[in-house]
């Protein structure tokens, strides 16, 4: 988080960095609340021996037990205090993790992508803007899709695009796979930044 803000004061405006810090601030914050939510769901165990009394009498062979073992289980009491400048802190309830099996599935968007040339989607990712890019390994290109899941266009790229992430409001990194690199690419003037070799399948 600290060298997305550094990269950030240092290429865009002022008002990206506003922004971004928002964003950012809310990974924080999510973040947090997994933290929370983790070390509510852990304990600290304490194991004690009682012995027997008559553990003396052990070499006659009268005693058929040694002891018993208790364990006491205690919540561990992490205190996790949020540092937030001229903010009262409030205490909040945690919300206790969910089970998979109580997770319900909700269709967002779905895209129809294009046929042209076949299709094996290998990559996406979420831009800035809320467009959506698809790395479609079968061709040369990216195809990029508005949030509803309309086509917008297509970007042409070095070589078939096995995977895709955004580093910043206007470049992405793209990988190859087996042609062995990858490259920072700049989807505002569809110009290669960097090239890199890899040793093997990217």
């Amino acid at each position: 988080m600290k060298d997305q803000v550094l990269q950030m004061k240092e290429f865009a405006s002022d008002l990206q960095v506003f922004l971004g810090t928002r964003q950012i601030d809310k990974l924080v914050m999510s973040e947090i609340e997994s933290i929370k939510t983790a070390t509510d769901s852990i304990y600290n165990y304490k194991f004690n021996l009682a012995l027997n009394s008559d553990v003396q009498k052990l070499s006659n062979g009268v005693v058929k037990n040694f002891g018993l073992i208790q364990v006491a289980e205690h919540a561990t009491n992490l205190d996790i205090k949020d540092l937030k400048i001229e903010q009262a802190q409030l205490q909040q309830k945690v919300q206790p993790a969910r089970n998979v099996s109580d997770i319900e599935h909700k269709l967002i968007t779905k895209v129809d992508t294009k046929e042209e040339g076949g299709k094996c989607i290998t990559g996406c990712a979420k831009m800035p803007n809320g467009h959506l890019l698809f790395a479609n390994y079968f061709i040369t290109e990216l195809l990029e899709y508005s949030k509803r899941g309309n086509y917008i266009d297509s970007i042409q790229v070095s070589d078939n695009p096995f995977d895709i992430t955004i580093l910043d409001s206007d470049r992405i990194a793209i990988t190859y796979g087996s042609y062995g690199f990858f490259e920072i690419f700049n989807y505002r003037n569809s110009q290669i930044e960097k090239k890199i070799k890899t040793a093997g399948h990217c």
